[in-house]
């Protein structure tokens, strides 16, 4: 999930720092920031678990990024949606099975790789380039410690050969290539014609029992539906129970299939 990090060197040093620290919380080594407290599981991959409190500062530090990314056009409460809670923890899971995978199959980042990647970071230079205190400092007041930072960066960084890999060896076909193009370029040509009914009002004569036969024969078609204006509607429930009979042997019987269960 750090992925995003080294797609948005060039975004101003909140927004960077926003989406490091989203993502640093977000990995699955998350359980190490949080301590002294009674962790519940909130999802599990190969017994390693998702907690709570490690989803709901996820949670948080997602919100704090869309309302950078969003500015005015963020809407409180964009993170209350069931769907998108269930999203979130799901990238989780897919992150953590990407890594697996990665690692099981030998992909790795050498120290030089992620110093790179690290002191490349906007959010992480002064005017005079990589400066280790002001990298050390950002990561300090979110509780983060530079091994445990830069350990999820690194498994970020691996399960991104995977998403490059895959990405980089799709195939196209020629006819598929022809296809795209075909239709990129395609354009439509449309012609209409327009009467207007203004011009023709005056080559229709009607005789009045004409119209009047019509009428007589359609009247639906000149009638609006009832319409009923409400200020209030008060709705009583005892007036409802009075009109309804209930036969005393309904009442056994679901009395007995009550006590059943």
């Amino acid at each position: 999930m750090l992925v995003n990090i080294r797609r948005n060197l060039h975004k101003v040093a909140a927004t960077a720092i926003i989406a490091l620290l989203v993502l640093a919380f977000a990995s699955w080594g998350i359980g190490d920031y949080v301590s002294g407290f009674s962790q519940v599981r909130v999802a599990s991959v190969d017994g390693k678990g998702i907690t709570d409190q490690a989803f709901a500062r996820a949670r948080q530090l997602q919100e704090q990024r869309y309302r950078s990314e969003l500015g005015e056009n963020y809407q409180a409460g964009m993170l209350d949606d069931p769907t998108i809670k269930i999203a979130l923890v799901q990238q989780l899971i897919d992150e953590h099975l990407l890594t697996r995978d990665a690692r099981e199959n030998g992909y790795r980042v050498s120290p030089q790789h992620l110093t790179r990647t690290i002191t490349g970071i906007s959010a992480f230079q002064n005017e005079k380039g990589f400066d280790r205190d002001l990298y050390r400092d950002l990561l300090r007041r979110q509780g983060l410690s530079i091994s445990r930072f830069e350990e999820d960066l690194a498994e970020s960084m691996i399960s991104d050969q995977v998403r490059s890999g895959l990405s980089g060896s799709a195939l196209v076909t020629e006819a598929e290539l022809e296809q795209l193009l075909a239709l990129q370029g395609e354009q439509r040509d449309i012609k209409f014609l327009l009467l207007e009914r203004a011009n023709f009002a005056d080559q229709v004569t009607l005789e009045p029992a004409a119209i009047e036969e019509f009428y007589d024969q359609h009247p639906e078609r000149f009638q609006t539906p009832e319409q009923v204006k409400i200020e209030y509607l008060e709705l009583v429930l005892d007036d409802f129970a009075a009109a309804i009979e209930i036969e005393p042997e309904l009442l056994e019987k679901l009395y007995s299939e009550q006590a059943a269960e």
